[in-house]
């Protein structure tokens, strides 16, 4: 009798309608990512950026009642062939993750199982607070999802980022508040009350 193999993946709702000005977008990012701090090295050194306050705009005119929904906004860019290991990201929650640049047909969202973690404060350049996320080293991954259209998961929750290209991947990064689940977003979303 063969083994069945059980996938689970990561619970998210896709968001097509969600459209922003990638090339707007893409142009603040390239003028802005080498001023970011990081995390990691080698292969599995990503970036991370707050958002300016015109892309804090962006957000305010895409998400209805953002400023009392959203509690963070911030570009995110893994290198070719880069790898964000099995993690969740401390002090954040549901997320909404917007495609701005890069091969997304050969990079992915990936799902871990969960195993305990281990607490970790990463090295990063130009952070006051160094950052705390927790690192699952012994999750196996359970799945991996490609998306082009924004997506929406739960970044408490074991994931990571492969990118399989040979070009950076850039994301906007938007955080809700603590007591959204992807469900009451999803729910939100379908209802006409998320996005303006």
């Amino acid at each position: 009798v063969a083994n069945k193999i059980n996938i689970v993946m990561i619970e998210h709702f896709l968001l097509p309608d969600l459209i922003v000005d990638k090339y707007s977008l893409e142009k603040r990012v390239y003028d802005q990512y080498h001023t970011w701090g990081h995390f990691g090295t080698g292969r599995f050194k990503f970036y991370t950026g707050d958002a300016d306050n015109e892309t804090l705009d962006i957000v305010d005119s895409i998400f209805k009642d953002a400023d009392q929904i959203i509690s963070a906004v911030a570009y995110n860019l893994v290198n070719p062939h880069g790898i964000i290991g099995p993690h969740s990201d401390y002090g954040r929650g549901c997320a909404i993750n917007i495609p701005i640049s890069g091969d997304f047909k050969n990079s992915s969202l990936d799902s871990y199982e969960y195993t305990p973690p281990v607490k970790v404060a990463s090295p990063a350049e130009r952070f006051k607070d160094i950052p705390e996320s927790r690192f699952y080293p012994h999750s196996e991954l359970e799945a991996q999802l490609n998306y082009e259209v924004p997506i929406c998961f739960d970044t408490r929750d074991p994931h990571g980022v492969t990118n399989s290209s040979s070009v950076a991947r850039f994301i906007l990064g938007v955080t809700f508040n603590e007591e959204f689940t992807v469900s009451s977003l999803n729910t939100m979303y379908k209802k006409g009350q998320l996005l303006k």
